[in-house]
Order: structure tokens, then C-alpha cells, then sequence
């Protein structure tokens, strides 16, 4: 048994090193692709994070809605945590990844080096603000979902839609 317990520890540390290693190794990898397809990745990047914090988004959401929705959680996150300095600077690195995002996508010129490079150290910033804000609204929700468990002693859904 110790075996076995000690086999899935290893496993279970194993796994999560090798996350934490892509994880930090996201800059150099996309520092590594030209300069339009790593400010593409970082654009489908923000959309998953969105997804994740919202949920849902209307299909074909233009990157102005898309940046929209962002910063209304990151809005709510700021104002229902202690967190609200680290989230300052957050609109800032988002406006600018969406505006090199368009002036690769809409734009006769390409996307240059340096505008890569600032895109990649504005989504490094960004990114670290987006999975606090994930856990932040997680844990939101969990504590909402525990509150209500210990007054009633259940859960219970109820349906408000009648009609």
C-alpha cells in the first residue's frame, strides 16, 4: 500500500512539475515563432482565458467584446477582493494586446519583432492577473455554494423560469 501511495504522489508531483515547466516556459516558446503567429497564440490565450472567467461569449465576438467581458470581471474581481492594486495595470496590458492583435489582423503591415516583444511581456503580466482572477471568482462561488449548504443542510436548485 505504501507502494502504491508513494507511486501516485510521485506521479501526482511529477505532473504537476512538468505544468509548471510549460507554464514558465511560455514566453520562450512563443518568443520562438514569428511575430504574427505568437500575437495570434497570445490572442486565442486571452479568448480561453475569457471563456473561463465568463463562460460563455457570443460566437464571432469581436475583440472589442471580447476585451469588454475581460474587463468586467477583472472589474468585479478588483472590487470584491483585496487585490485592487494588483489588478491596476491589468486594462492597460489588455487594450494593448488587443491593439497589436488588430494591427496584425486588420493592417497592410505585419507585426514586428518589437511589437512581439511587447506583447509577449504584456501577456506574461496579464496572464498571472487572469488565474488570480479565475480562482478568485471560484472560490467566490464556492463560498456561495458553502453559505448556502450550512443554512439550509441541503442544496437545492430551484427553477425561477416559469412560463
Amino acid at each position: 500500500f505504501k507502494a502504491a501511495l508513494f507511486t501516485l504522489v510521485s506521479l501526482i508531483l511529477l505532473v504537476l512539475a512538468g505544468l509548471l515547466v510549460w507554464n514558465f516556459s511560455e514566453p520562450w516558446r512563443l518568443g520562438g515563432v514569428p511575430a504574427g503567429a505568437a500575437i495570434q497564440r497570445v490572442y486565442q490565450r486571452v479568448h480561453q482565458a475569457t471563456l473561463r472567467l465568463e463562460g460563455t461569449l457570443a460566437p464571432g465576438a469581436t475583440p472589442a467584446e471580447l476585451s469588454q467581458s475581460l474587463l468586467a470581471k477583472i472589474e468585479w474581481v478588483k472590487h470584491e477582493t483585496q487585490w485592487v492594486a494588483y489588478f491596476e495595470n491589468a486594462r492597460d496590458e489588455l487594450e494593448h494586446i488587443i491593439a497589436i492583435y488588430n494591427q496584425h489582423m486588420y493592417s497592410a503591415h505585419g507585426a514586428s519583432l518589437g511589437a512581439q516583444g511587447q506583447t509577449l511581456r504584456a501577456w506574461n503580466l496579464l496572464r498571472g492577473r487572469l488565474l488570480l482572477a479565475r480562482w478568485a471568482y471560484r472560490l467566490r462561488f464556492m463560498r456561495k455554494l458553502m453559505r448556502h449548504f450550512s443554512k439550509s443542510g441541503t442544496i437545492s436548485i430551484h427553477n425561477t423560469n416559469s412560463g
